[in-house]
């Protein structure tokens, strides 16, 4: 080692040069006398490089996790608003692809579920509506999901509960055949079947709470003076859901007797909403005129309060007559109530025949079940020559339980079921909508003021008449403008038909992003990008 200032060499460990004294450099020495003071210095330092980088990797992947978190969110959110706004229009088309679009993007969220089981119970889609809160809760949080089970369990108390118990009476044709009994004829009655016939959900006394009505074909529990056969009867029973399980509140005889009562057999039972409140009217009519003269008729229009059947109008239990005289003030006061629901044809009809049924010829809210019969094959020649059975022929009798409700099952395949074969479709569907984006949309005027506070007019002042245009190319890029000053150009990202737009501003020439959300077959722009206005886009 040598001195710095005078060049003699100096021995080790010499604080001092002893030629002229200047001090030896202590850090210097230390430094290149110590190897492994120099290699601690430098892991240190890279272990501070490191863990600064872990510690920047871990706060930036949580904000972009945080930041993708509340994009989904803010997706979720507009389509629902979209669903409300087609479900207040009544538009349950556009309504049902904004709450499976939701669904996709968040299916952790019970909201959209249970208004896509409005939508369906509204359409009367009960099979629908129950597959639905299935998946909800499937998918969905335990602790978010109690009043989703106990919607569920409702919907699906039939097909689970009843069905396996008392049986299922199909829809279809059926046949009754003639007796001699020694003392006279009668027509048996088919005893085949036994069990639920149909089944409808709904809010029946206005108080938010939906019940299960259920129509149970059974047999009288006893039978008229003289009348040696059983007879079919039509139970109605009504059932809420209290929390884990489902109970029956009440019970009334509905019709009776039906599927063979006579030659000619008119039975039926549909449903009128009136303020809040769900009417149940019903009636059947059994004409007998081939061997005997008389008709066996009874009616009834029954409301529910208060967890328990009231009969409002019509007869208590079935009646004989050969005259509608027997039943004036029977008539009358189901005319009253007919008048007040707004069935304008019953109440007419009933007036001019003085029988307390109904023809089924107004527009109800629901029809549950329709039953008619007529003779077939009566030769009244060779019976009255004859009085033998056979020559009575027979009476066929066609059940139906109402259009809606067997078109749902007709339909059922066609569910957008979010677990199974059925996601492929609701897949196949947001394809097609991605594919049909590419060209030239304009702003839909009317939809874009009724779902929003603000007409277009007001948000964009007179400027709005310079026009509007989004066109998309296939090349992912795109361009829109909206009256004066709104708008660019730059490239979009459509990702399950939810577009991610970033353009150049025809205003400042600024990098900007912006939203949009394809929905049946408009496309929703978030336009200010803080949900405060969407406008509507179709295609041109």
């Amino acid at each position: 080692m040598f001195c710095k200032k005078c060049g003699k060499e100096i021995r080790e460990n010499t604080k001092f040069c002893p030629q002229c004294g200047n001090p030896v450099n202590a850090i210097e020495t230390k430094e290149h006398g110590n190897p492994k003071a120099r290699a601690g210095k430098k892991n240190k330092r890279l272990f501070a490089i490191i863990a600064g980088a872990v510690i920047i990797v871990a706060v930036g992947g949580g904000f972009f996790v945080a930041l993708k978190d509340q994009k989904v969110k803010k997706q979720y959110s507009v389509c629902v608003d979209v669903g409300n706004k087609y479900l207040e229009e009544m538009d349950y088309e556009k309504a049902e692809a904004s709450y499976l679009k939701a669904i996709k993007i968040n299916p952790k969220e019970k909201e959209s579920y249970m208004k896509l089981a409005d939508i369906y119970m509204a359409q009367g889609e009960q099979d629908k509506a129950t597959e639905i809160l299935k998946q909800a809760i499937e998918n969905i949080d335990e602790k978010d999901s109690e009043d989703v089970v106990e919607r569920y369990n409702l919907y699906s108390y039939v097909d689970k509960v009843l069905i396996p118990q008392i049986g299922r009476v199909e829809e279809g044709i059926y046949e009754c055949n003639y007796g001699n009994l020694g003392n006279g004829f009668e027509l048996y009655p088919v005893s085949t079947e036994k069990g639920v016939m149909n089944w409808y959900i709904a809010d029946y006394d206005g108080d938010g709470t939906e019940e299960l009505l259920v129509l149970i074909l059974d047999k009288q529990k006893e039978t008229s003076e003289g009348n040696s056969i059983p007879r079919n009867r039509i139970l109605l029973q009504m059932y809420a859901s209290e929390k884990d399980k489902v109970t029956l509140q009440d019970e009334s005889e509905g019709l009776s007797p039906v599927l063979g009562t006579g030659d000619l057999e008119d039975d039926g039972i549909f449903l009128k909403r009136k303020e809040n409140v769900i009417y149940i009217c019903g009636s059947n009519y059994g004409l007998v005129s081939n061997y005997a003269d008389g008709a066996t008729v009874k009616s009834f229009i029954i409301s529910y309060k208060d967890g328990k059947f009231v009969q409002e109008a019509g007869l208590d239990q079935a009646t004989a007559s050969s005259t509608p005289e027997d039943y004036v003030e029977i008539v009358d006061k189901m005319c009253e109530l007919t008048e007040r629901l707004g069935l304008s044809n019953e109440t007419e009809q009933l007036r001019s025949s003085g029988w307390p049924r109904f023809l089924f010829t107004d527009e109800v809210d629901k029809t549950l079940l329709r039953i008619d019969g007529y003779n077939e094959g009566f030769d009244s020649t060779m019976f009255y020559q004859t009085s033998q059975v056979e020559y009575l022929g027979k009476v066929v009798l066609e059940v139906k339980y109402g259009e809606l409700h067997f078109e749902s099952v007709e339909k059922e395949t066609e569910t957008n079921d979010l677990n199974g074969s059925t996601e492929e479709n609701q897949d196949d569907t947001i394809s097609n909508q991605e594919g049909d984006i590419v060209g030239n949309w304009t702003i839909d005027a009317e939809a874009t003021n009724v779902n929003n506070e603000n007409s277009l007019r007001t948000e964009f002042g007179s400027g709005i008449s310079s026009g509007d245009d989004i066109t998309f190319n296939e090349d992912g890029s795109f361009s829109w403008y909206v009256g004066i000053g709104n708008g660019g150009e730059g490239t979009y990202v459509n990702e399950n038909g939810t577009i991610s737009g970033t353009y150049t501003s025809y205003e400042d020439g600024s990098q900007r992003n912006i939203d949009m959300i394809i929905s049946g077959d408009e496309i929703i722009m978030n336009i200010w990008g803080d949900d405060s206005y969407h406008v509507y886009w179709k295609k041109r």
